[in-house]
């Protein structure tokens, strides 16, 4: 018997341009269902970089490609 463990997004590809909380934790589900997500950010950074104590940003930065604008 042979398991399909193809996930339901694979070969999707989604470009990121939100930031802080919500918007990147959207773009982290995607990328656990498969998708390619490609997170383009502002020069300065994603806001989240500088939330204090809770290490979200690592979390939610995990499986994605960063781009940042220069």
């Amino acid at each position: 018997m042979s398991i399909n463990k193809t996930l339901p997004y694979a070969g999707i590809r989604v470009v990121e341009f939100t930031h802080m909380v919500m918007g990147p934790t959207c773009g982290m589900i995607l990328a656990d269902l498969g998708a390619e997500v490609i997170k383009v950010e502002p020069i300065d950074g994603d806001k989240t970089r500088k939330l204090l104590g809770s290490g979200s940003f690592q979390c939610l930065i995990v499986i994605k490609k960063v781009l940042r604008l220069i």
